[in-house]
């Protein structure tokens, strides 16, 4: 276990009083992804999900031996099945993702199909389908999941806001010639 700055990186195999944690990095090894485990994740968010509002916006997804993958996580297949996997179990997954790193839009991206067409540097420009029907069911579960929370209707349109501006923030739309 890590602690720096009032975060705490922990794997899920650590025993951790969640109620002196702030931020949740969660760590999903390569072994787990590619053995489509999530076992430990569900486990953890179990945890997570006794303290409700505490954890709104911040869980953060970390997928330990990808530093070196050229490729964003979202185009990595098994990394892709080991999410739809995890939120088809948490579909209110998105209540608990910070807005303040790439978790969001990594899971939403995952979710979709998304095509790589070019790269810019070493930035790579993807298409994606938007798929009205994936994001009003990611919407809906963590609105639904809120309401049960006992969040308020301003909190509630706070976290529809953080969520999509969480999804698009990087998104640029690029006329081709």
């Amino acid at each position: 276990m890590l602690h720096k700055n009032n975060e705490i990186i922990i794997s899920p195999y650590d025993s951790i009083d969640l109620s002196t944690v702030d931020i949740l990095v969660m760590t999903v090894s390569k072994k787990d992804v590619n053995q489509g485990n999530i076992a430990d994740q569900l486990k953890l968010l179990n945890q997570v999900e006794k303290f409700k509002k505490k954890f709104a916006n911040n869980v953060v997804l970390f997928f330990e031996g990808y530093e070196e993958d050229k490729r964003g996580l979202y185009q990595i297949p098994k990394i892709r099945k080991w999410i739809k996997k995890l939120f088809k179990q948490k579909p209110h997954l998105f209540y608990y993702l910070c807005d303040f790193t790439a978790s969001i839009a990594i899971c939403y991206l995952c979710l979709i199909k998304t095509e790589p067409v070019r790269m810019i540097g070493e930035t790579t420009v993807c298409q994606f389908e938007n798929d009205l029907g994936r994001l009003h069911e990611v919407l809906s579960s963590a609105i639904t999941y809120a309401e049960k929370c006992g969040d308020s209707n301003e909190e509630i349109s706070a976290m529809i806001n953080r969520i999509l501006d969480a999804m698009f923030r990087n998104s640029v739309c690029i006329d081709e010639p």
